[in-house]
């Protein structure tokens, strides 16, 4: 298991990658085959939009099966839909990494999907609104899938996608999603797995961050949040999160320190006593 595996798993509402014996059957197929040659790797240079960055990726077939047995991980537990090692090969054929850097524009509001957006290192904010009057619903770590869900309803998209910092998403176009779970049942039924298991942790979120005072809700919101002990967001961005003005947030967060709850660093929040902070919020 990579770090990216690691930092997906510890996601306190996140989709915890586990092992799958198709998965691990599809690593050791396309193992034996040994390496590619440089001709048999491909140029890949998904479509551009809104003003992004052009991304210009070469990679193997074997990083290829990599990326598509860690999705497969990402999207659920094995025991609800095994794959087959069959089913990793034609994730691995149709995913294609997209570098990006920090105030990349992934997608924008009102675009029309252009396909699924697997985060798989760094992480992203959806944001609605500008200015002052942006608000943060979701903060992306590797394992977060964007866009499903809009290209299934054929809905233009609520908010826009930005990187937060250096790092890379996997796509899947709208046509090669469509295929795959047309002709792949066990994906299919893997993806709806995962589908199931964001709304009704959205659900969850939406029920404890709309009520309680505002101490109460930032409380929730840094647990919610938190790996590895500590919150590596800039205060602007989780005072969006909460629909509430940066300067509240800070009188808040001060008050967190005082009480020996947390302690304030550069773009860190550090959770100093957890037990006092879920007593906060509750």
């Amino acid at each position: 298991m990579d770090e990216s595996d690691r930092d997906a798993g510890q996601r306190t509402g996140g989709i915890r990658p586990v092992d799958d014996r198709g998965v691990q059957q599809a690593e050791g197929h396309r193992a034996a085959e040994g390496r590619p040659d440089a001709k048999d790797c491909h140029m890949v240079q998904p479509q551009q939009h809104h003003g992004r960055r052009p991304a210009t990726v070469t990679e193997s077939a074997q990083d290829q099966l990599k990326a598509a047995a860690w999705v497969a991980r990402s999207l659920g537990r094995g025991e609800h839909a095994p794959l087959r090692s069959e089913d990793v090969v034609a994730l691995a054929d149709i995913l294609r990494p997209v570098p990006v850097r920090p105030g990349t524009v992934v997608t924008a509001a009102g675009a029309a999907p252009s396909g699924v957006w697997i985060l798989r290192s760094g992480s992203a904010e959806l944001a609605v609104g500008s200015g002052s009057r942006q608000v943060v619903v979701q903060i992306l770590h590797p394992g977060d899938i964007d866009g499903d869900v809009q290209m299934l309803l054929r809905m233009p998209l609520p908010y826009t996608t930005r990187a937060l910092e250096t790092g890379e998403f996997l796509h899947l176009s709208n046509a090669d999603f469509d295929r795959v779970l047309q002709s792949r049942p066990a994906v299919a039924r893997r993806w709806l797995t995962s589908i199931s298991i964001r709304l009704a942790h959205s659900q969850a979120r939406l029920t404890t961050l709309l009520g309680g005072t505002l101490i109460q809700q930032a409380a929730r919101l840094l647990l919610d949040e938190a790996a590895d002990g500590a919150v590596r967001l800039p205060q602007r961005t989780l005072a969006a999160m909460l629909g509430a003005r940066r300067p509240s947030l800070n009188k808040i967060l001060k008050e967190l320190e005082q009480r020996g709850a947390i302690r304030l660093a550069y773009r860190t929040i550090e959770i100093s006593d957890a037990a006092a902070l879920q007593k906060l919020a509750t």
